[in-house]
């Protein structure tokens, strides 16, 4: 059984394009596909990136990794200036990220592909939203206290850190050895650094 990847996507481009993609998108996965489905198999799941695949690029014959799903599609295009638009998606996908496939599906629908892929137990924590327009956050604080936040700076992971244990990190290369009280069996606080790639 895989470790399962979450991502999210923010596709970005010309309004008409992000419309039509949108409406791609909705045809496939409102498809009843239960009569296909198979123990075991992502079959009866219209949102399997395999028919996504299979619908929005039919002539791409090259194998591309598809094995996961879609877990959310955003129901409002989000409008930006000069005619641009955004849509945001989720996928849940075996290990890593289906990146393959969504480059294919941006490239088609002539959009940019901004994304935030994560990971923990095989530590993928990564963007490659350099300038930070979608997803500006660089570290990612796990604790049992506060549950999952995402941080800008270190500063603000600093200040978090003070409030919830009253130990000032000055670098991350600190945290190992100043948190390591807080990492046991009853409880636990990881910091994780977000790579921009």
């Amino acid at each position: 059984m895989p470790n399962w990847n979450t991502t999210d996507y923010t596709l970005y481009g010309n309004k008409e394009n992000i419309k039509r993609l949108y409406t791609d998108l909705k045809k496939t996965v409102d498809i009843d596909r239960t009569k296909e489905s198979k123990p075991f198999t992502f079959l009866g799941n219209s949102y399997w990136l395999g028919y996504i695949k299979k619908s929005l690029l039919p002539d791409v014959e090259e194998e591309l990794p598809a094995r996961g799903e879609i877990s959310y599609i955003e129901e409002e295009i989000e409008d930006h200036d000069n005619d641009m638009a955004s849509l945001k998606l989720t996928t849940e996908t075996a290990w890593v990220a289906c990146s393959e496939l969504m480059d294919k599906i941006a490239e088609k629908y002539d959009l940019q592909l901004f994304y935030y892929s994560e990971e923990p137990g095989c530590g993928i924590f990564e963007t490659n939203d350099v300038e930070g327009q979608f997803y500006s956050f660089r570290y990612m604080v796990d604790s049992e206290k506060e549950g999952i936040e995402y941080y800008d700076t270190f500063e603000q992971v600093a200040e978090a850190i003070a409030d919830m244990t009253g130990i000032r990190l000055n670098y991350i290369s600190e945290a190992d050895d100043k948190l390591s009280a807080f990492n046991n069996d009853d409880t636990f606080l990881i910091i994780n650094e977000i790579s921009v790639v």
